[in-house]
């Protein structure tokens, strides 16, 4: 996954199981249900995470 270089800064993330993806052509079209979200000192510590599991 790439992240940008500021993912420490990350203030809120929030998980979306995408329902229909068929029907999506834009970002804007996708429809889904939230299925998670970590704000704050969370939000960082998951970001950090994630680019410790990134390939270099």
């Amino acid at each position: 996954m790439l992240l940008p270089l500021t993912h420490g800064k990350t203030q809120f993330i929030e998980v979306v199981r995408i329902t229909d993806p068929v029907r999506a052509h834009t970002a804007a079209d996708l429809v889904g249900n939230a299925v998670a979200t970590w704000d704050g000192e969370q939000a960082q510590q998951t970001m950090t995470r994630f680019r410790s599991c990134a390939p270099s």
